[in-house]
C-alpha cells in the first residue's frame, strides 16, 4: 500500500555541493522574484563545518571565520560559494 501511495512520483534526491572547508556567504532573505539593487546575500563569509546528506535535500552546519558555530542549518539554495583572491 505504501509504494501505491507514492507511485505519482520519485522524490529527487539532491546531492551535495558544498565540502566541508568551503567558504560560503548565506541569503538575507526568502523574497523570490523581487527587484533591486540590494544585494541578496551576507556580508560576512562562512565556513561549511558539516554537510549532512538529507532527504530530500542535503543540509550544512557553518561556522563564522573566527570557529564560532551558527546555530541554524541551511540548504544548498540559501549558499553562494565565495573564493578570496591573495592579491
Amino acid at each position: 500500500m505504501a509504494k501505491d501511495e507514492y507511485s505519482w512520483g520519485k522524490i529527487l534526491q539532491r546531492r551535495v555541493m558544498f565540502k566541508v572547508g568551503d567558504l560560503v556567504r548565506i541569503t538575507k532573505e526568502n523574497v523570490k522574484f523581487t527587484k533591486g539593487y540590494k544585494q541578496n546575500f551576507s556580508t560576512e563569509i562562512f565556513q561549511v563545518v558539516k554537510a549532512m546528506q538529507c532527504m530530500p535535500q542535503p543540509v550544512y552546519e557553518l561556522s563564522d571565520l573566527q570557529a564560532r558555530p551558527i546555530e541554524e542549518k541551511f540548504y544548498n539554495y540559501e549558499l553562494v560559494k565565495v573564493t578570496i583572491s591573495t592579491n
